[in-house]
């Protein structure tokens, strides 16, 4: 008996909840346990089904899931769950405080990914060609479970997008930082150089 498999060519064929139960699964496991259960949960087939496949073959899918995650990722403005349609937060600079702190919370777990899913992208009310409106944030309860169900390419991408817009703003703001402080001590110099004449002065009136 021959074992059908369906092996994604690209992360968009692997969805958020699957990478999360594979991460929650292999964490100690290595070799060709870990390779097994890639496949199992990355091509959602059954561990009994595995058996019957050649060993040659489970390392060579295993190997080629992992290429898979080597792909920079793009960030995707928008996606579909069926019929709906979720769209990315329009605007970063608008975020509001509790946006920011659910995102903080959840950005740094793959446990509660889908959360932070759920503030980055929600569902598009109004469209006009490239522009859309959506949801207004109410926390990330209502939207959390189906965005298990979001393309892993998709998550991967506003990840990355989101750490560097946040990594351009510290710098941003570390530059601002060294630019009054810099003010602060050419004004400091100055401010003493002038006293100093000013003493200067005085001591030559005498």
């Amino acid at each position: 008996m021959k074992a059908t498999i369906s092996i994604p060519e690209n992360l968009n064929e692997i969805t958020l909840g699957q990478y999360q139960h594979y991460l929650n699964v292999s964490k100690n496991l290595e070799g060709d346990d870990l390779a097994q259960r890639t496949v199992s949960i990355l091509c959602d087939i059954k561990l009994s089904d595995i058996t019957m496949m050649r060993l040659a073959d489970v390392r060579e899918i295993s190997e080629h899931l992992n290429l898979l995650f080597s792909m920079e990722q793009e960030l995707e403005t928008s996606f579909n769950i069926k019929s709906q349609e979720f769209g990315f937060i329009t605007s970063l600079d608008d975020i509001s405080f509790g946006e920011y702190v659910d995102l903080d919370k959840y950005l740094n777990d793959w446990e509660t990914m889908h959360k932070a899913m759920a503030v980055l992208y929600r569902p598009i009310v109004r469209r006009l060609d490239d522009k859309y409106e959506i949801n207004e944030y109410n926390g990330s309860d209502a939207f959390c479970d189906i965005m298990r169900f979001m393309p892993l390419d998709v998550a991967l991408g506003s990840i990355v997008f989101f750490y560097r817009i946040a990594n351009e703003l510290l710098k941003a703001t570390r530059n601002r930082l060294r630019v009054a402080q810099a003010f602060t001590y050419l004004s400091y110099e100055s401010q003493k150089a002038e006293i100093e004449n000013n003493m200067m002065r005085k001591s030559m009136n005498k």
